[in-house]
């Protein structure tokens, strides 16, 4: 992890006095999540960033390694487009957390009915070995992450992914997916409460269970911004929809969080809803940030790649209609021309009605 770390030090020298702020730079309105691919040459990636350019993306959500990130980060900037390193938190797997993963066994969660995710991808999902969020090695670790990344020049900014336990059904309370129930958490939720969560059937049903959860996830959350922030840089996260729902799910309580910006996953296949549902979602979230007076800039996120063009534009309108600033769409690598043009004209239709 240091190695690691101090290559990303050495890539990004400079003193956050001295680094551009790109929090005075303005907003913009189309988004898209991007993931490099394999072995990605520059020439591969500048004819990539320059047709999304093309069709009026103005902001990159990038996915890629993190010592792919300098390179990809300047060839977007001499494009004009806004960057921002994608990195799920949660997710155990990977180069990057390939310290955590040999060394640190017990900074991945287990579930109520004793399922090791180091050991047992948690619902049979591959990638699904997530760390606990509340472990301290985990936190650091992030921390570290994020404040390394963020540093660098033409970076500007973070979105978080995964930040969040694992998600559970509303409907029917399932052990092999409720977490997490390390030793950590157990003694420390003890500690707090006098409550031994491990004798409780359904923990669901214990409040003060759910609220430690969501605190744990919304403190990490804002000592990564924090750290974001003094860095001179913007961050953003990928949420599940609500905030009401969110809280109950994956104890993402994000109108809680210090952000710019939020991208709730309005994805209508994910979630099996009707296009409707985009508008109410997003006028929920909307309200709520409102209702605390809250800055965060609303993104809807659009599952575009799953969704016939009929839908996708009637659900850019709903979006916009009911109160998101811009969309984002997941995701820009399948993404036919004819979205694009949709995503474009809706955007000119949309400023139109505001003049």
């Amino acid at each position: 992890m240091k190695i690691l770390f101090s290559y990303l030090a050495l890539l990004s020298f400079i003193s956050v006095f001295n680094c551009s702020s790109f929090l005075s730079k303005s907003m913009t309105r189309l988004c898209g999540w991007y993931s490099e691919t394999l072995n990605a040459t520059e020439e591969e990636i500048r004819e990539n960033l320059t047709y999304y350019k093309s069709k009026d993306v103005e902001c990159i959500n990038y996915g890629t390694e993190i010592t792919n990130y300098p390179r990809a980060a300047k060839i977007a900037q001499k494009l004009g487009l806004q960057f921002y390193a994608w990195i799920p938190a949660m997710l155990g797997l990977g180069e990057n957390k390939k310290w955590l993963f040999e060394n640190h066994p017990e900074a991945y969660v287990v579930t109520k009915s004793g399922i090791h995710a180091h050991e047992t991808p948690i619902y049979g999902v591959s990638h699904y070995k997530f760390l606990c969020p509340n472990n301290p090695i985990v936190r650091n670790f992030l921390k570290e992450m994020y404040n390394n990344i963020s540093q660098i020049p033409e970076v500007d900014g973070i979105n978080l992914d995964y930040i969040r336990y694992i998600e559970q059904n509303f409907r029917k309370y399932n052990p092999d997916g409720d977490t997490c129930y390390c030793d950590y958490c157990v003694s420390s939720f003890l500690n707090q409460t006098g409550i031994n969560i491990k004798e409780h059937q359904d923990p669901n049903l214990v409040q003060e269970w759910a609220d430690y959860r969501v605190n744990v996830i919304t403190s990490l959350v804002n000592e990564i911004s924090e750290i974001v922030h003094s860095n001179g840089k913007r961050i953003s996260a990928d949420v599940y929809p609500g905030p009401w729902q969110s809280t109950r799910q994956t104890r993402q309580k994000w109108d809680d969080w210090d952000l710019d910006m939020v991208f709730p996953m309005i994805y209508t296949k994910v979630f099996h809803r009707d296009v409707n549902w985009i508008g109410a979602q997003t006028r929920e979230g909307k309200a709520k940030l409102n209702e605390l007076n809250r800055t965060t800039t609303l993104y809807t996120g659009l599952q575009g790649e799953a969704m016939n063009d009929e839908d996708f534009k009637k659900g850019v309108g709903l979006a916009y209609d009911n109160g998101a600033y811009g969309i984002s769409v997941f995701k820009l690598n399948n993404i036919n021309s004819e979205k694009f043009e949709i995503l474009r004209n809706e955007s000119k239709n949309f400023l139109k009605k505001k003049i």
